[in-house]
């Protein structure tokens, strides 16, 4: 679970580190960057934590690791 938990950090992290540089540009470039790449890294690390917590919740068999 630390191991899912900590990739969704880092997805999330890179999309707010790029949201937060495109905001400094007023050029329409910056805004595809902002909603395109920031927007994707986002939903990604969002996507990848709820499965990381679903995946948890499904009990698992004897011999599955």
């Amino acid at each position: 679970m630390e191991r899912g938990l900590r990739f969704s950090a880092i997805f999330i992290s890179a999309g707010l580190l790029v949201e937060l540089f495109t905001l400094f540009s007023a050029r329409p470039t910056a805004f595809i960057l902002f909603v395109g790449l920031g927007g994707l890294l986002i939903a990604a690390g969002i996507v990848l934590y709820l499965f990381t917590l679903l995946r948890d919740l499904v009990p698992r068999k004897e011999g599955t690791p």
